[in-house]
């Protein structure tokens, strides 16, 4: 029974890890997409 328990665990805690991760990819995406627009933009203003 300890074992079924144990199991259930790792695996609600595996898809927290998961569903975490999927969110700090899709933050890192969204921010190197604005530092490509600010950089593009202070490229346009500098010409």
């Amino acid at each position: 029974m300890q074992s079924n328990a144990r199991t259930a665990c790792v695996r609600v805690l595996s898809s927290l890890a998961v569903r975490k991760f999927v969110h700090l990819r899709r933050a890192v995406d969204l921010s190197l997409a604005a530092l490509s627009l600010l950089v593009s933009a202070a490229a346009r203003t500098a010409l």
